[in-house]
């Protein structure tokens, strides 16, 4: 198996990928023992491997054969779920040279059709029965979609090496592992992109119901348009549309949909503007506050440093007063819930940290006390009692 990598630290991200496709190819975890060479029947095992595509569940089948070691390694599961795929690798091993001598992979796939059994894709919308027969009616069927890829390596000629070391690697050289990085974005200015995020936020305005696929498509054409911008840009993008209670009614659909957004970017970049903008003690706009904790729900990495900051502040540090009592409480509620979803994701790089959060989670719910609870229950007025009650829950 290999589990990393070298290249000089400016290789093309197009060249540096080819490679690690190549070499993933002749990466392989070939185990055998004495006695499975022997006994003449096929042995099978179960691994994790790490490939040029990240970590995935195999399954290995081995039997010797006059022409060498013969693997059949076969891939379980897909990125795309509910997807009928099959990727399979054939690999000759050399018993002589010690290196594989022929690799034969097959892959195919047809991507979903259908949605998996028991989900209900409208059953989470909210709304009157109108607007979900209009959902109802505008469904399509989905076209078939395959793929399929036969490709083959075979060892040539073995030329014995009359040094019996290797040389060290350059100092200069990057170490990386052989799973291929996402390609560096294509930056465009901002004069050339403010035509496409102006008529999309203006598709998303006027194209109704909500949850039509037409609107739904605009508000990809937006992320698209944002994820194309510098830094710099996307503050200023930030700065024209995101404003606490916005004057318009258009004002308010543009500053969600960029809020919106700047989250389904879900990079550093993005998820730190949203946090500096919105999440700040002197928020008043209790909605534009919830919809900005919404986009933090559900990452699959980390997040940024200053967002899990902010959020143990709105815990545990600001007295933050909003315009609506009731989404106040709806935010302190979330930002809990969040605050736990944070510490989970952190679990693994920062422990310390994790155990910090969860400690004052747990102290701020104590241990019953009748007595005390009695005392406090005579001091407070009923809607402070609730509030109190709702702060526990």
């Amino acid at each position: 198996e290999v589990v990393r990598v070298y290249h000089p630290h400016d290789e093309h991200h197009h060249v540096l990928g080819t490679k690690k496709v190549l070499v993933g190819l002749l990466s392989a975890r070939l185990h055998t023992t004495p006695e499975t060479m022997t006994r003449g029947s096929p042995w099978s095992y179960s691994v994790k491997e790490t490939g040029h595509e990240g970590e995935d569940d195999l399954s290995y089948v081995g039997k010797v054969t006059p022409e060498g070691i013969s693997f059949t390694r076969t891939k379980h599961g897909h990125v795309v779920r509910n997807a009928e795929a099959k990727n399979e690798k054939q690999i000759l091993y050399h018993a002589a040279h010690e290196v594989p001598h022929t690799v034969q992979t097959k892959e195919t796939f047809s991507s979903p059709r259908q949605i998996t059994p028991g989900f209900n894709s409208n059953a989470g919308i909210p709304g009157d029965p109108a607007k979900l027969q209009e959902l109802r009616d505008e469904d399509f069927e989905i076209p078939l979609m395959t793929a399929e890829s036969d490709g083959w390596l075979k060892l040539k000629q073995v030329v014995p090496d009359k040094q019996d070391v290797y040389e060290d690697v350059p100092a200069s050289f990057h170490q990386g592992s052989i799973v291929i990085d996402e390609p560096p974005k294509r930056v465009l200015k901002l004069e050339d992109q403010e035509e496409a995020i102006v008529g999309n936020l203006t598709c998303m305005r006027t194209v109704r119901p909500k949850e039509s696929q037409e609107r739904i498509a605009c508000f990809h054409h937006v992320v698209e348009a944002l994820q194309h911008l510098s830094s710099d840009d996307l503050i200023r993008v930030a700065n024209k549309y995101i404003k606490s209670n916005a004057s318009s009614e258009e004002g308010n659909e543009n500053r969600d949909a960029i809020v919106d957004a700047l989250g389904a970017m879900a990079t550093n970049d993005s998820l730190t503007l949203l946090t500096k903008m919105v999440l700040t003690p002197h928020q008043r706009d209790a909605k534009l506050a919830l919809r900005a904790l919404f986009q933090f729900f559900g990452l699959e990495k980390s997040p940024p440093q200053i967002a899990i900051k902010t959020v143990e502040d709105m815990c545990f540090q600001w007295q933050m007063v909003f315009d609506d009592e009731i989404e106040a409480q709806h935010i302190w509620t979330r930002a809990h819930l969040l605050l736990g979803a944070f510490a989970g994701t952190i679990r693994d790089t920062d422990p310390v940290r994790t155990n910090k959060i969860i400690d004052r989670l747990h102290n701020m719910v104590e241990i019953h006390d009748p007595w005390k609870h009695r005392q406090l229950r005579s001091a407070l007025t009923e809607e402070e009692y609730s509030s109190h009650l709702h702060e526990k829950a």
